[in-house]
């Protein structure tokens, strides 16, 4: 299955542009072009996920690429995916994300990552994927809040921010 050029705007909260997934198991798609623009000027940090948010089930054996997110005050992660809470990815191939978004602020840096992937929370795991040719965020993969990433390859992102491939980071 295809699932393409998805598009979410919203003024609060939190989604992804191609799919929200809470639960079950999505296998072998391409999941691609999505995009997530956040309308309004506030505090109001944290992760788009320009085309998964993934709050628990699993992502397995999928081609992410090209996903995009725009917030008006700069936060925001996961350009391509965004696992929060829980959840699990695996034998995925994350790519071409990017972020059109203004100037990252300081305050947001940690919750303004993950060109490719945006993980938060013990219970989100990265596993056995590829992560590369994302940029415009701070790192191509962001660790929050004892997040684990197990046997991934994370190479070419261009970064933004003086940050690496991979931030590490509890609050």
């Amino acid at each position: 299955i295809t699932v393409r050029n998805g598009y979410f705007t919203t003024a609060g909260g939190f989604n992804g542009g191609n799919i929200l997934l809470t639960a079950g198991v999505v296998t072998n798609c391409v999941i691609t072009g999505g995009h997530v623009e956040h309308t309004q000027d506030s505090d109001i940090a944290g992760a788009l996920g320009g085309n998964l948010y993934q709050t628990g089930g699993l992502a397995v054996d999928c081609d992410i690429s090209k996903g995009n997110i725009y917030n008006v005050n700069g936060a925001g992660g996961g350009c391509n995916v965004v696992l929060h809470g829980s959840g699990r990815l695996m034998r995925c191939k994350v790519s071409g994300g990017y972020r059109t978004s203004g100037n990252i602020h300081s305050q947001w840096a940690s919750q303004s990552g993950g060109s490719g992937v945006y993980l938060n929370g013990g219970s989100c795991v990265i596993e056995n994927c590829l992560v590369s040719g994302n940029s415009g965020a701070v790192s191509a993969l962001v660790l929050r809040n004892r997040a684990k990433a197990v046997n991934c390859t994370v190479a070419g992102n261009g970064e933004a921010a003086g940050k690496g491939g991979i931030w590490i980071a509890d609050d």
